[in-house]
């Protein structure tokens, strides 16, 4: 049964894969212009995908959200009981199963691919650095005491020049702390293992990530191009990437790393032109998320109803319960022994899901089931004005007749908060 805390969770969910899919599909359109103004405002852009998981966080409204509840349960039978189900609720939660599973599964991946890696570094070296089998290439590993990677025959494959590139690569890595913005990338990947647009965010904000250290070390050492792209072609590695640490060569095509040396230094315009394209999506990006989500809380003010309802068993006066739930959601009332029968197993079930309409009209769409177990035996669909009774009238088999009047009122934002207190 899905309950007050797992039905948000799914509509969050829901929500942030929308805006994460539309800022990753942002940044894939800004990209390449990014690129040819400057390797690291394509970097940089990648926060959008960041700043709508933590604009959807901010309150839009305040709004308190009363669940659905029973109200009065009337007297005179056995028992009144009521059971509040979204529509679909089965099928959420099989896919909140799922979507957990999935998370874990990745997370438990990354964490094994961590361990193996971090498995074959030995630290016996002058200089305190970690070292790695030979294949591999220098990287970074650590996300908040960072340590360096090198290669056992390091001093053999890199002269002194390369070297002194490589740790001024790695440096770069380290003062703007890469491996924690990998790190939130790599559980943003475990939320959404299931979107194809968060895997191909993750490998391009990797390369993005290194060619603006390239041009971060290029702009300190703008004479060593060519000594810097030899030693991008020795740093060839075997095995797979690490996500928590920053490697000198990544998977891209290296054609493309050693192109974009040559723009390693941005004109001033061009900074300017990248910072004023930045700023601009994220403003676009925050309004839009920030007006979407009051605009939804706007309409949930609107679509909390009370529902009454009288039963008459063969025109005698039954029960009375009251509900209060949102429009779309099931309300679902089980009275016992309702139809005077000898049977005292036998109950009714009533399931009443309220629909907002024009002109102050309310939609009920109801599923009337009897017996042990439930057999359907009507669905009535009624269209009221808010504020009238309509009526259901149906006859059993036995002869008995039951009747029942739904009482529809929409609930204004303050009283839904008192309900909730």
């Amino acid at each position: 049964m899905l309950d007050d805390a797992t039905q948000p969770l799914f509509e969050s969910l829901a929500r942030f894969t929308i805006w994460f899919s539309l800022a990753v599909l942002l940044v894939l359109m800004l990209r390449p212009l990014l690129r040819r103004l400057g390797a690291r405002f394509a970097y940089q852009a990648w926060l959008l995908p960041l700043l709508a998981l933590g604009v959807q966080q901010l309150p839009a409204d305040t709004l308190v959200h009363a669940p659905s509840m029973l109200l009065a349960a009337g007297a005179g039978l056995q028992s009144v009981r009521v059971d509040m189900l979204p529509s679909g609720s089965g099928s959420v939660m099989w896919i909140l199963l799922l979507w957990t599973v999935g998370a874990l599964l990745c997370a438990v991946r990354m964490a094994a691919q961590y361990r193996g890696y971090a498995r074959n570094l030995v630290c016996e070296h002058a200089d305190a650095s970690l070292r790695a089998p030979d294949a591999r290439s220098p990287a970074l590993i650590g996300i908040f005491r960072p340590r360096l990677v090198l290669p056992f025959d390091f001093e053999d494959r890199f002269n002194a020049l390369e070297q002194t590139l490589i740790h001024a690569h790695e440096s770069a890595h380290a003062c703007r702390r890469d491996n924690l913005w990998n790190a939130l990338a790599a559980g943003l990947l475990c939320l959404q293992w299931f979107n194809p647009l968060a895997h191909i965010a993750l490998r391009l904000m990797r390369a993005d990530q290194e060619m603006s250290c390239d041009a971060r070390v290029l702009h300190t050492h703008p004479e060593c191009l060519a000594a810097y792209a030899k030693a991008l072609l020795k740093a060839q590695s075997v095995g797979m990437p690490n996500l928590f640490a920053c490697q000198w060569h990544l998977h891209h095509p290296l054609v493309e790393r050693i192109t974009m040396l040559k723009h390693h230094t941005p004109t001033r315009s061009a900074r300017l032109a990248a910072q004023s394209l930045l700023l601009t999506a994220s403003l676009i990006a925050t309004g839009a998320i920030y007006a979407t989500q009051s605009s939804q809380l706007d309409s949930t003010h609107a679509a909390h109803y009370r529902i009454a309802m009288e039963f008459q068993i063969d025109g005698k006066a039954g029960p009375t319960p009251v509900v209060v739930t949102r429009a779309g959601e099931v309300a679902k009332v089980t009275i016992a022994n309702a139809s005077g029968s000898a049977d005292t197993s036998a109950a009714w079930d009533i399931e009443v899901i309220p629909q907002t309409l024009s002109d102050n009209r309310i939609e009920l769409n109801a599923v009337i089931s009897y017996d042990t177990p439930p057999q359907v035996i009507a669905r009535p669909r009624l269209i009221a004005n808010e504020g009238e009774t309509a009526r259901i009238v149906q006859t059993l088999a036995d002869g008995h007749t039951v009747g029942i009047n739904l009482l529809g009122t929409r609930l204004e934002s303050a009283q839904t908060n008192t309900l909730k207190r």
